[in-house]
């Protein structure tokens, strides 16, 4: 999965409380604390205040993280270039992980590991649960590495399950789906959803295709913004809400704290088109 970061804009919809990234225009702060060059964007919140946070990082080719763990998991997406993940206390380029664009890993809480970009950079979307800190190995005093497994999905190897109700598949990504979640949505083409709104926040990341997204009980494409490859929204609980697909699938990939608690909200009429 080729994935391409498209129109540059970062909208806030304040009457629906929406946040809404689409396209390369992260408000990017340089991170050389622990690389050189390596910056991060805030998409949502900050890893040091408690509740969800996702933020992007842009590493440089030929760049390299001392080994480390955090204080609670991460889930790392790769959007652009091929990342090298590999575990221990010390950096081994000899033992990483290839993770191409579209790639998803998740690192529990204690994990020693490091990452290693090559002769392409690589943006990444990470997420979490704050508070939440990183700790390098060499600073750790002696603390041993958790033995907990990592979870990895190599782009193009995800295990679709179909999704009784609605026109699209499922691949659940890690945790269960009454407790906290990611997972990846595959939706078809042409493709209308019902208005719908959620008990519970819920932050989505396009990772191919484009789709269409609306706020409120109708079902309007004039009034609905368009979220190429790249494009992240989070969904605030409550807010009513529809999806449209063009001419290709779409595949999303969604977190959430807890159980969804999906409900379909009536629609005031058919759906208007441009």
């Amino acid at each position: 999965m080729r994935i391409l970061l498209a129109f540059s804009l970062i909208l806030s919809l304040a009457s629906a409380k929406l946040t809404i990234v689409t396209g390369n225009h992260e408000p990017w702060v340089n991170n050389s604390r622990w690389i050189k060059g390596d910056k991060i964007a805030f998409l949502y919140s900050r890893p040091r205040k408690s509740g969800d946070w996702v933020l992007r990082e842009y590493l440089p080719a030929h760049a390299s993280s001392a080994a480390h763990f955090h204080s609670r998991g991460e889930a790392n997406t790769v959007l652009s270039g091929t990342l090298y993940m590999g575990f221990g206390d010390k950096l081994d380029a000899s033992h990483v992980v290839a993770l191409p664009p579209g790639s998803y890993i998740y690192i529990p809480a204690g994990v020693h590991h490091y990452a290693i970009t090559k002769d392409s950079s690589v943006l990444l979307e990470e997420r979490g649960e704050g508070p939440f800190h990183s700790t390098r190995v060499a600073n750790a005093r002696g603390q041993h590495g958790s033995e907990a497994k990592p979870i990895i999905v190599i782009a193009g190897h995800e295990q679709w399950k179909p999704q009784a109700g609605f026109a699209e598949s499922t691949m659940l990504l890690r945790g269960s789906r009454t407790g906290d979640h990611e997972w990846r949505e595959n939706i078809r083409a042409s493709y209308t959803s019902p208005v719908l709104m959620h008990r519970v926040g819920e932050a989505n990341t396009v990772l191919s295709g484009r789709e269409w997204l609306g706020v409120g009980d109708t079902r309007d494409l004039r009034h609905a913004t368009l979220l190429g490859p790249g494009s992240f929204v989070y969904i605030p609980a409550g807010v009513h809400h529809y999806v449209i697909t063009g001419g290709q699938p779409v595949v999303l990939q969604g977190s959430a704290t807890s159980k969804l608690g999906t409900v379909v909200i009536p629609s005031r009429g058919n759906l208007k088109s441009r």
